[in-house]
């Protein structure tokens, strides 16, 4: 199975985000958005292994006072996803809020990655230098859409969040929150 041990947003970001998702994709064919069933979210690490593992990657990570939480976006990214990805194997048109690499992110993630590691779990995704938090809003069919975009604070916005973990859904989502903190 797979796994991730992500950053949920607070409920205030959660729902700006969500609506972001909504307009931007108004005039598009979405294949994915978040919402209720697919909450936003910010990877930390993405793996693979059994449940049995999933809870131990948690229960090491989680051993410690839980590291300040609170993230800030920098812009919005949108890109092309060649067919075949991992996460979108039809390709598409990504789009999602880019999120600031600052030290206690980029630790949070080298200490996952570590974990995973010394377990000799499969990581999954961009890690280590390659590592780039963000939040996926949502991918659209094809290679062309026209897209609206609202430029507003929270492409900026600094928010807080909480660690979970989660049972990996389609796109790389996680519908499925198994613990958070």
């Amino acid at each position: 199975m797979r796994f991730g041990v992500i950053l949920l947003p607070d409920f205030d970001m959660s729902e700006k985000l969500i609506s972001m998702s909504r307009v931007i994709s108004a005039e598009a064919d979405p294949i994915m958005t978040v919402g209720e069933a697919r909450p936003p979210h910010v990877s930390v690490l993405h793996f693979s292994g059994t449940e049995m593992d999933a809870v131990r990657v948690w229960a090491e990570c989680t051993d410690t006072e839980a590291p300040s939480l609170h993230l800030r976006a920098t812009g919005i990214k949108i890109a092309y996803i060649d067919a075949e990805n991992f996460y979108v194997p039809e390709g598409g048109v990504y789009f999602g809020l880019e999120i600031a690499a600052e030290e206690g992110l980029q630790a949070l993630h080298r200490k996952l990655l570590g974990i995973a590691e010394a377990r000799g779990l499969e990581t999954i995704g961009a890690v280590g230098h390659d590592y780039s938090p963000h939040v996926t809003l949502g991918v659209l069919i094809g290679d062309r859409a026209v897209l609206k975009v609202e430029v507003d604070d929270t492409l900026r916005a600094s928010f807080s969040c909480r660690m979970a973990l989660g049972r990996m859904g389609d796109y790389g989502t996680f519908p499925d929150v198994i613990d958070s903190q």
